[in-house]
């Protein structure tokens, strides 16, 4: 079993995402901060506390994966109490996604939640995404590609509205770990058998190939293409290329130029 990670942080000044590598237990998080943009004294966003709250609650513990998301959702909520923060408007509340597998001998364990994924890729080149179609994005970047001449305009100013409705739709619509118990309604979980399997890959969101049109489904092929090519690297060479080729985020509708990017991949020998 051979295991390849990538850590890279995007266009801000902290990488937000977290990841666990302690085979045979692996892990992805992708935080997010609130909208009143909290920092501590030594500079951690609520994204980045969210997200190491999370990673050191799967870290440090052996117990099956669904109730490792539940502490870790529950130490979510707690570091915000620790920083004074108790009962926020959900578009305050740290977030993060968390995606994790446990390798058995014959079979995997895994949990989702949130908009990470993760991609198993067969011996005989198909392949599939466990937790699915997992884009809540998809109605704001669309919103964002129908407002005209966008060159030089600045995303998170014309979207502001749209960007605090979309957090206030967290554990509603779509799942984030927040400390609160609705997070746990959002939770996938499941086990799977390692026969024919050549990789599992764990990602956040900010490793998938952009695309244009927000309504099309994440390129999962070209993503295991280029995996086949040169593994994680080459993914994210090819990620980032298309990003610096569209500044202004016009041709691939995004949040910010570069996302974090993180992820795992365990690749089985045979």
């Amino acid at each position: 079993m051979a295991i390849e990670y990538i850590h890279e942080r995007g266009s801000r000044k902290v990488n937000e995402d977290k990841l666990v590598v302690a085979d045979p237990l692996f892990a992805v998080f992708d935080g997010a901060t609130g909208f009143d943009s909290f920092t501590d004294g030594q500079g951690k966003t609520g994204a980045l506390l969210a997200s190491y709250a999370a990673a050191r609650v799967f870290s440090e513990n052996g117990r099956p994966l669904t109730e490792l998301v539940r502490d870790a959702n529950r130490a979510v909520g707690e570091a915000m109490r620790c920083h004074g923060i108790d009962a926020p408007a959900v578009e305050n509340r740290w977030m993060t996604t968390a995606v994790a597998v446990r390798i058995q001998e014959k079979s995997f364990d895994w949990v989702h939640v949130g908009d990470g994924n993760i991609l198993i890729v067969y011996a005989d080149g198909a392949h599939s995404l466990l937790a699915g179609d997992v884009n809540h994005d998809r109605e704001l970047f669309l919103k964002w590609k129908a407002i005209p001449d966008k060159q030089g305009k600045n995303f998170w100013d014309e979207m502001h509205g749209e960007l605090i409705s979309l957090r206030q739709q967290a554990n509603v619509s779509y799942g984030m770990l927040d400390g609160s118990q609705a997070a746990l309604r959002f939770v996938q979980s499941g086990t799977g058998s390692l026969d024919a399997v050549r990789s599992i890959i764990l990602f956040t969101d900010g490793l998938m190939v952009p695309k244009e049109d927000p309504r099309a489904e994440d390129d999962s092929g070209l993503f295991m293409q280029l995996f086949r090519r040169g593994g994680l690297r080459n993914i994210y060479e090819y990620t980032r290329s298309a990003e610096r080729g569209d500044p202004s985020c016009v041709r691939y509708p995004r949040a910010k130029m570069h996302d974090d990017a993180t992820a795992i991949a365990i690749t089985f020998s045979g």
